[in-house]
Parts: C-alpha cells; sequence; structure tokens
C-alpha cells in the first residue's frame, strides 16, 4: 500500500532524477553538492531539506530512515537513467555520503 508520504518521496526523487531545475536550485539553495553527473547528500541532510522544504512531514529521523529503505526510490528513478548509489562508505548509514547520479551528464539528455 502506498501512502501520501511514499508518493511525496517518490515524486521528489522523480523530480531530482528529471533534474527538474526548480528542485535543483532549492537543493543548491540548501548547500547540497550537484554537478553535472551527480547530486550528492547524506541521510540526515536528505531529512532536514524534506522536512523543511517537502513537507515530508513531523516524522522522526528513524521513521524517515524506515520509509526511505522501504520506498522504491531507485525503481521509480530508473526510468530517467538515475540511481542512488554508497559513494562514501563510512561504516555506518548516517555517515556515509550517498548521490543520486545521472547516466548522461547534464546538457546530453
Amino acid at each position: 500500500m502506498t501512502t501520501d508520504l511514499d508518493a511525496a518521496l517518490v515524486r521528489f526523487f522523480t523530480q531530482v532524477a528529471q533534474r527538474n531545475p526548480g528542485q535543483l536550485n532549492k537543493l543548491r539553495a540548501a548547500a547540497f553538492s550537484i554537478e553535472s553527473e551527480r547530486w550528492t547528500f547524506t541521510l540526515p541532510g536528505l531529512y532536514d531539506y524534506l522536512r523543511e522544504y517537502e513537507a515530508i512531514g513531523e516524522m522522526e529521523y528513524n521513521q524517515f530512515r524506515q520509509l526511505l529503505f522501504s520506498t522504491p526510490v531507485n525503481q521509480s528513478i530508473s526510468d530517467y537513467g538515475a540511481k542512488i548509489i554508497i559513494v562514501d562508505n563510512r561504516g555506518k548509514t548516517d555517515q556515509s555520503i550517498y548521490a543520486m547520479e545521472w547516466q548522461t551528464p547534464a546538457g546530453e539528455q
């Protein structure tokens, strides 16, 4: 069963996968690193961003992590040539650095 929060999370990641200019500008304004081939983030940083900018709700961080890991994000963004990877595995989920990588650099879509 899909909840409103699941749908909101998929919608957010889909917009980033599609390189939606408004969404990318919001991410840049929130000090996320966005390069031509990827957007880089940590889970705590993503949580803070989504709570402030995307109305994910007042859920606790651990609930957010569970939601993120149970939502088919990679499946939903693969149609847009994107995938989530671990860039720097620091041994703990909350300390590791993740990225959404695009298969084609910006401008070559």
